[in-house]
């Protein structure tokens, strides 16, 4: 799966939402938090990407589920990778107090399948 990288976020999401890295964890048990899928976060997620294609607002989202479906990704598993850069930007937007950055959030739909980085 996913290895933690100094630097990270302090809560890295990775594509199927089921590990969290909490890094002050890490520091302690030097391990992996392991935490169950959050079925309600990720439906919520799964219907903003939704309404984003819907409304073809940002254009992008749709490009990317296609983009990625074409590398051979389920419909599935390519929502996970948008709704990974999604929550990048919504806990930006949280931890700073900023208004959302869809330029940040584009980039990072743009190279997906590669992680995302926090604006």
């Amino acid at each position: 799966n996913s290895s933690v990288q100094e630097g990270c976020l302090p809560v890295c999401f990775i594509p199927d939402f089921r590990i969290w890295y909490n890094q002050e964890n890490l520091k302690r048990q030097r391990k992996p938090l392991r935490m169950k899928v959050n079925e309600d976060l990720r439906n919520a997620i799964f219907e903003v990407i939704d309404s984003q294609i819907n409304a073809n607002d940002p254009a992008e989202t749709a490009i990317a589920l296609k983009r990625l479906i074409g590398q051979g990704y389920s419909e599935f598993e390519a929502k996970q990778y948008i709704g990974q850069a999604l929550a990048v930007e919504l806990f930006h937007v949280m931890k700073h107090k900023v208004p959302f950055n869809e330029t940040s959030y584009i980039n990072n739909l743009r190279n997906l399948p590669k992680e995302p980085s926090e604006t």
